[in-house]
């Protein structure tokens, strides 16, 4: 395609593509001054290119790439290409794209403004993108305001080519011998700075060195522009069922000020294996501001293998290393969740804030968690250490955990809300009624986190532990943070006053329930049924989401249960004399089961739910009045 009905600029920007093809030592694909480029077919990705490198090629020069999707590409078999002293800006897409090629060397160019019109069909864009290369350089490069997907990306070629909507590709083509070194990256947005990861079963990434490193942008920490906020950080990720990652290294980086955490190893597949990476001598600070994948406040590193996957396909991350890193202003140090082993660290410097931990393991879920008082008296069970209680608070009325498992928010029913370890208070904006002098009509009665999904992140379709809902026994609703608001009972009069509240699953909807059962249903969580009109013996107090959400239990004082829509009968108390009513109740994440507790701190479990203690004989009877589960 000619991008211009002028009288010369097809013509050189056409000898532009044929010098590449050629083979000459090389060449310059400078445009005179006000001259539009001529996009040509990139292979079969499915994009256009302002210049098609071949082997041997050596570039260089003022690329505008303006109108096309990528400046240049390197297509399968373009092995020896170099592309050296290049400003590159405009493009679409990529300013460099290569396919399935050996011994690339990109050094020392101007990598700048690109990304301007991003292909949704293309997985990783990133302003330099390299797909199933070996042996291959990209050192010393400048990156700065590529807005599609951050700046350097490393992946595997196959089925799936991460960097183009099309893929000619036969067969899986892992990345392997790779050196990212020396390169400055700084304002490129839309996405992660640095990506290392694998798309293909039997592809994968292996020996890929990100070194010397400087992505950092303290001007940035807390800014939104108009193609988002600045993320930062080095991802190692395996990102598709089977895809094997070994022996990659990423070391002598400076990394501050990232929206997530400045290093995050990441495996979210079924049958991923990350094994034997090395992280050291890099330098943190202030990573993670925006809180939303994993870790809930500022963090230097994380290990995250967390897909709800049973043996033996769980997938993994084994034998990291993480030595003679400097964090300092981070929350925590090091931190890790899930399928994690033989990790081994040392001579770590690590600094953090007030109530941070230097290293932090995720408890499994459902091996532990909270009860609360009415004073504001936590009690710890199992595997969760005590965070903290509210003391003196009046009438607390339900506790959450953070999404992480590391801290917990409480409740109270005038609406003041307390945060504990690494639960945070929504920023910017109030974080409970007492913040902005609000007196709910009627008590708040009820207190639910937003879910936090396995792989919830900035781009997952579901909300992420970053905010919570406080309801009233009206039925009025008010959210915080990242929780939404879809609707209340409080216009309305009701039969009996609202006692509970649970979320759908993806944190997009929610129920309310009444003390005689009635169900009210908002945003997509679905009604299935309620006990609204019918006989009970005593009283609902809760109602918590099946596992799908298509479905629910009520929970009565007496611990009877009723099971609506997928949710299946799993037991009950309710032909049991208990020594206190039963208060509150949460469900399994990933199969049937319920935790219930009793006014005495007692628990109970039902299902695929572990019992991991009780309060019982701890706390004054009567007093009990929430439970969380990590």
């Amino acid at each position: 395609m000619v991008w211009s009905s002028r009288a010369g600029r097809g013509l050189v920007a056409a000898s532009a593509v044929m010098l590449a093809a050629s083979g000459l030592a090389a060449f310059s694909t400078a445009l005179p001054s006000g001259a539009a480029p001529t996009c040509v077919p990139a292979g079969g990705t499915g994009l256009t290119a302002v210049t098609i490198a071949q082997s041997g090629a050596t570039i260089t020069g003022a690329i505008d790439a303006t109108g096309c999707d990528l400046g240049v590409y390197i297509g399968p078999g373009a092995n020896g290409v170099t592309i050296n002293g290049a400003t590159i800006s405009g493009a679409n897409d990529h300013a460099i794209l290569a396919d399935n090629v050996a011994n690339l060397t990109i050094s020392g160019n101007t990598i700048k403004g690109n990304g301007i019109k991003p292909n949704p069909n293309v997985t990783e864009n990133k302003a330099i993108q390299l797909d199933g290369v070996t042996n291959s350089t990209v050192s010393g490069n400048t990156l700065s305001g590529n807005i599609a997907d951050g700046g350097v990306g490393i992946a595997d070629y196959g089925a799936l080519d991460p960097g183009a909507p099309k893929s000619v590709a036969t067969g899986p083509v892992a990345t392997s011998n790779v050196t990212v070194s020396n390169n400055t990256l700084s304002g490129d947005r839309g996405g992660c700075e640095m990506v290392i990861a694998g798309y293909n079963a039997g592809g994968g990434a292996t020996n890929v060195t990100a070194s010397g490193n400087h992505i950092s942008d303290v001007s940035q920490v807390g800014q939104f522009g108009p193609a988002g906020p600045e993320i930062g950080q080095i991802v190692l990720a395996g990102d598709a069922p089977g895809v094997p990652m070994k022996g990659n290294t990423i070391t002598g980086n400076t990394i501050i000020g990232g929206g997530l955490p400045g290093v995050i190893v990441h495996a979210n597949a079924p049958g991923d294996t990350i094994d034997a990476t090395m992280i050291s001598n890099n330098t943190f600070s202030l990573d993670n501001w925006l809180d939303t994948a994993g870790p809930p406040q500022p963090t230097a590193i994380g290990l995250r293998a967390e897909a709800p996957v049973p043996p033996p396909a769980t997938p993994s991350i084994t034998n990291t290393t993480i030595t003679g890193n400097t964090i300092s202003n981070e929350y925590y140090g090091i931190w890790s969740e899930g399928n994690v082993t033989g990790t081994t660290q040392s001579g770590n410097t690590i600094s953090v804030m007030p109530g941070g931990t230097a290293v932090f393991n995720r408890p499994a879920h459902g091996t532990g968690g909270w009860v609360v008082g009415s004073n504001g008296t936590v009690y710890a069970l199992g595997n969760s250490p005590s965070y903290g209680s509210a003391a003196g608070a009046s009438r607390v009325v339900g506790i959450a955990a953070s999404n992480d498992g590391g801290g917990y928010w409480v409740a109270t029913s005038a609406g003041q809300v307390d945060k504990f370890g690494s639960a945070s208070l929504p920023a910017p904006g109030p974080a409970s009624l007492a913040d902005m002098h609000v007196t709910p009509a009627r008590p708040i009665v009820a207190f639910s986190a937003t879910p936090n999904p396995p792989a919830a992140g900035p781009n997952s379709n579901s909300t992420t532990g970053q905010g919570y809902w406080l309801v009233g026994s009206d039925g009025g609703v008010f959210n915080f943070g990242d929780a939404n608001f879809y609707g209340s009972t409080g216009n309305l009069k009701l039969a009996a006053p609202i006692v509970g509240m649970a979320s759908s699953p993806d944190g997009f909807g929610y129920w309310l329930v009444g003390s005689d059962g009635g169900v009210f249903s908002f945003g997509d969580a679905g009604f299935h049924g309620s006990m609204g009109g019918k006989h009970l013996n005593k009283p609902i107090v809760g109602i918590v989401s099946s596992p799908s959400g298509n479905g629910y239990w009520l929970i009565a004082a007496d611990g009877g249960t009723f099971n609506f829509g997928d949710a299946p009968f799993i037991g009950s108390l309710g032909n049991l004399k208990l020594a206190a009513p039963i208060v509150g109740a949460r469900g399994t994440l990933f199969a049937p089961g319920l935790w219930l507790v009793a006014a005495d701190g007692g628990t109970f479990t039902f299902g695929a739910a572990t019992f991991f203690g009780s309060a019982a004989g701890k706390a004054p009877i009567g007093t009990i009045t929430g439970l969380s589960v990590n």
